[in-house]
């Protein structure tokens, strides 16, 4: 169930509660069991094995990278124009 799907519900159960806009307390309750059901099937790795991708990741995409390889001379706007100037 997705975080839309349980405001909706949270919605619903607000709205059904005597057409009064405050849920009780038990629907708070339901709704964040909800929740952490939904979180609790989340996958999770550890940091070591995903810090491997990630340094993979960043040292393939690295000469793309304007930040690291800064930009190439002839795509530099901000690069001074060469001329030659005779005084």
């Amino acid at each position: 169930m997705s975080r839309a799907n349980i405001a909706y519900n949270s919605a619903i159960i607000a709205h059904n509660n005597n057409n009064n806009n405050t849920p009780t307390e038990m629907d708070q309750v339901r709704v964040q069991a909800e929740q952490l059901r939904i979180e609790a099937q989340v996958v999770r790795k550890k940091v070591s094995e995903v810090s491997k991708d990630l340094i993979e990741y960043c040292e393939k995409e690295k000469p793309h990278d304007m930040l690291v390889s800064g930009p190439q001379d002839n795509h530099n706007p901000f690069q001074e124009k060469k001329s030659c100037a005779i005084l």
